[in-house]
């Protein structure tokens, strides 16, 4: 999640928001609206949930700017709160409905993999191995979900994982070398026995 504030800045600006400057603020929004709005609409894929989502962050972010901690880029705890925001919007979701839609999030993984324009043949065969790689994703703890969601579709760093996860680097590296296991074994079963 890049912004145009460098460090300097950002700091100059808490200082400003901590003594009372409230158009601070504005200048924060409006150099990280747009990636966190981006953010919450690859969680969410709905424009009005994204919306909402992003302007509950902004609202946590100014309450919490009088206390806040020179250890984390203001950046980074957006980022942490909008994708905890839109976690636990697909945990009350996933409670409210009963029955799945049969809707994935298939084009997402569309994006990332598709560089070529493939045959019709393959387009059908990528087509059934990426709603089977999102089954998969989704049979995943959701802690491990976060992590691949956040390193290979939203191209986090390491270290930006670990900080929207609140642990160290090595355990990020566990998570996703646990994860891509479980999904490299559930893929080759799902291989060998085709039902």
């Amino acid at each position: 999640m890049s912004s145009d504030l460098d460090i300097a800045r950002e700091r100059e600006l808490i200082r400003r928001i901590q003594a009372g400057d409230d158009t601070a603020f504005d200048e924060i929004a409006e150099n990280t609206k747009r990636a966190a709005y981006a953010v919450a609409f690859r969680w969410t894929r709905d424009q009005h949930l994204a919306f909402d989502t992003v302007q509950e962050a902004y609202i946590k972010l100014y309450g919490a700017i009088p206390s806040w901690r020179r250890s984390s880029r203001i950046q980074t705890w957006l980022y942490r709160v909008v994708t905890n925001a839109c976690i636990d919007l697909h945990r009350k979701r996933r409670r409210e409905v009963t029955v799945s839609s049969g809707t994935s999030h298939a084009g997402e993984w569309h994006e990332c993999l598709l560089d070529s324009e493939p045959s019709a043949s393959e387009k059908v065969e990528l087509s059934d191995t990426l709603a089977a790689l999102q089954g998969c994703l989704e049979s995943l703890p959701t802690r491990m979900r976060q992590a691949i969601h956040l390193r290979y579709l939203c191209g986090l760093s390491l270290r930006e994982v670990s900080d929207v996860q609140d642990c160290s680097i090595g355990t990020i590296k566990a998570t996703l070398f646990q994860a891509l296991r479980r999904l490299r074994t559930q893929m080759i079963k799902l291989e060998e026995c085709p039902s």
